[in-house]
């Protein structure tokens, strides 16, 4: 998801996949803020192994409803653009700049280094900063380039992953 700092959506989508008898459905969902409508795509998979990395639905969105969206904007900081996105996967984390935080019964709880590397599930937020902009004879913006900054990350399910030093 793609919003300013007043809230408005700028771009919305999602992957998602049910499960029923082992057998797949993959949904890919866009909406379209200019025309206010999705467009849903499905299309069907008998067996597909990498969908067992893949967080549960229902269980992404508990934890995202977690989330304060407008505290987390006004903490990154005035910019015209902010993005929250996550793949979805269960995938070894280990970066302490991106400022992580655990989600986990109910609260958020900042980690530290040295509680990582960990294994988990989770939702990256940050800010784009508009770092050039180009535009031809008559003034009009053709093309902007942006850059990510501000990120925070918020991981749930998390399993410590043990150094090999210890072993």
């Amino acid at each position: 998801m793609n919003y300013t700092q007043s809230g408005k959506i700028t771009d919305l989508s999602w992957e998602m996949i049910g499960e029923e008898d082992n057998e797949y459905d993959y949904y890919r969902i866009q909406y379209f803020t200019d025309k206010k409508e999705y467009e849903i795509s499905k299309s069907h998979h008998e067996e597909w192994s990498q969908f067992v990395f893949l967080v549960d639905t229902k269980h992404y969105f508990e934890n995202l409803d977690l989330l304060d969206i407008q505290d987390i904007t006004i903490a990154k900081g005035k910019f015209s653009s902010y993005k929250l996105f996550s793949y979805g996967e269960r995938s070894q984390y280990d970066f302490a700049e991106n400022e992580p935080h655990d989600i986990s019964n109910g609260e958020i709880k900042k980690l530290s280094k040295k509680q990582l590397p960990v294994d988990a599930f989770y939702i990256s937020t940050y800010a784009l900063k508009r770092m050039s902009e180009e535009t031809d004879e008559q003034g009009n913006i053709i093309q902007e380039g942006w850059e990510g900054t501000e990120f925070t990350d918020y991981l749930f399910d998390i399993t410590p992953i043990e150094d090999e030093e210890d072993f």
